[in-house]
């Protein structure tokens, strides 16, 4: 359950995310600086295999998700993207 803020309101869960990403052949690089720009990208890495760079973003809700989304859609390179809504997770501790 969510706490209320300093002002009296209810802290409302964040929203995260996962885009998958291909990209078009040579422009990685590029494609990757460029979502590093986004303030939401909390996690942005290139990867071996069906996508070329995974992003983890952490929005307030599903319409700021919709404006990222669009936003990653006009990045130059970026051929197609999946975009994965986290529904449950828990966090260990890395190794």
């Amino acid at each position: 359950m969510s706490d209320l803020n300093v002002f009296g309101c209810w802290d409302l869960p964040k929203v995260h995310a996962y885009i998958l990403i291909n990209v078009e052949v040579g422009k990685t690089s590029h494609v990757f600086n460029e979502l590093t720009k986004i303030r939401q990208a909390t996690h942005v890495s290139i990867t071996a295999g069906e996508f070329d760079i995974i992003v983890r973003v952490t929005v307030d809700d599903l319409e700021e998700l919709f404006l990222i989304t669009e936003k990653v859609h006009r990045i130059d390179g970026i051929i197609k993207t999946v975009t994965h809504v986290v529904e449950k997770e828990i966090a260990k501790a890395e190794v």
